[in-house]
């Protein structure tokens, strides 16, 4: 995969009892490495200050052909007027107008204190009216993860992965589109042949990322230097 993968120095196997997870204290760091994988240049945007690593945890809404502000009253949000260059703990709005198929507007929820506040039923009800709604969230504190897609406040399709799952299969209901196969057969072969991580969990995300032209994990290919709108 080409780009620039923003991630936290963290294991990708992280404990599953919640009980056992401290949040520590995250200072930024701005260094950049040559990852194994040709052509991707890993940011290292975090680094612990302990042992234990958090990962993320982030929810979005992604409309098609949708009024920015439509979609800010709808989710209760404004506009703080600063931006920042990714996303950082709290609310965002992304807006891609030069997606390959049709632009999109994001909503993003990152954060333990914010990701659970956005959920499918606000993607559901965002899209009656006819407008095509995503919604995505992961958590590595539990490494677990969906995308479900909606239109006129019917579900169209849907896919999930838990890592407890010891078959490593994600659940896809509906007319998932092809890709998901696509990705899903990719990230199976690089589970096959290391099987020390857990590859299929990146799924869901890198299906949003070529639907959506977002990844949370990603930075943003755009000429925005700052394209993260914070919000309140």
């Amino acid at each position: 995969m080409s780009g620039i993968r923003r991630v936290l120095t963290r294991p990708r196997q992280l404990s599953h009892s919640l009980d056992a997870y401290k949040p520590t204290r995250i200072s930024r760091t701005n260094t950049a490495r040559q990852s194994e994988s040709a052509g991707t240049i890993t940011i290292c945007r975090y680094a612990a200050t302990t042992e234990l690593h958090m990962g993320f945890r982030v929810s979005w809404i992604a409309q098609a052909r949708v009024a920015t502000d439509q979609l800010l009253e709808a989710a209760n949000r404004a506009v703080t007027g600063e931006r920042h260059d990714f996303p950082d703990t709290g609310w965002y709005l992304l807006e891609l107008p030069n997606a390959e198929a049709q632009p999109w507007v994001v909503l993003i929820a990152d954060g333990s204190d914010h990701f659970a506040e956005l959920d499918a039923s606000d993607a559901q009800e965002l899209s009656k009216g006819g407008y095509e709604t995503i919604y995505f969230w992961c958590s590595d504190t539990v490494m677990a993860t969906e995308i479900v897609a909606f239109n006129n406040g019917i579900e169209n399709w849907s896919v999930q992965y838990d890592c407890d799952d010891t078959s490593k299969q994600p659940t896809m209901n509906g007319n998932v589109p092809a890709v998901a196969n696509e990705i899903f057969a990719r990230l199976k072969a690089q589970q096959q042949a290391d099987s020390s991580a857990d590859y299929v969990y990146d799924l869901t995300a890198e299906l949003g990322r070529l639907l959506v032209g977002f990844r949370h994990d990603m930075d943003v290919q755009q000429d925005d230097p700052e394209p993260f709108q914070v919000l309140k």
